[in-house]
């Protein structure tokens, strides 16, 4: 019996190949797209629980909503959710959370600027109309006694040129309480 040897080959025609590097094209598409529409989402997500987060969503009625009792051991710090609502019929840039004056109950006399409780927050872009959240922090830097204060909590643009005056969006007041 004789043997035969056969070579194996490989034919793909050119319609096949022309069909796998289309089916290729559209799978990097789809994956492209697809991370496309999730990036999207994840940077629209923080915004819409920031303000499903807040017990009272910010309105053009109250544009700034935050607890109107805040207390705080001397030297502690502690997270706040604080809401903004852009009343301005222009994008709102560089918005950030800050503590503007406090006033002291006791004595009625106004707290120096540096030994102020500081506020820690993100700037946000506000567009026209819309609301934001904020998870802000304060800390007081053992610089107040322990007491009761009267406090301006402000929405603001702040100004890099020492001339122009800080944009302020919107004030609430707030009362601070220092505890040992």
């Amino acid at each position: 019996m004789k043997k035969r040897f056969k070579k194996a080959t490989l034919a793909i025609s050119i319609g096949a190949i022309v069909i796998i590097v289309i089916a290729f094209v559209v799978l990097g598409l789809a994956l492209v797209l697809t991370k496309t529409i999730f990036k999207g989402a994840t940077e629209q997500i923080p915004g819409i629980m920031d303000i499903a987060d807040l017990g009272r969503e910010p309105t053009a009625e109250t544009p700034l909503t935050v607890r109107k009792d805040i207390s705080i051991k001397r030297g502690d710090e502690k997270s706040l959710d604080i809401g903004f609502y852009n009343r301005r019929p222009s994008t709102a840039v560089d918005v950030e959370i800050s503590i503007e004056n406090c006033l002291s109950v006791a004595t009625g006399l106004e707290v120096n600027e540096s030994d102020m409780p500081v506020i820690r927050s993100l700037k946000r872009i506000v567009g026209e109309s819309e609301p934001a959240g904020y998870l802000v922090y304060i800390k007081e830097e053992k610089k107040l006694p322990a007491g009761e204060y009267l406090c301006t909590i402000v929405a603001v643009t702040k100004s890099t040129d020492p001339v122009v005056e800080d944009d302020v969006h919107a004030t609430q007041q707030v009362s601070l309480t220092i505890t040992t």
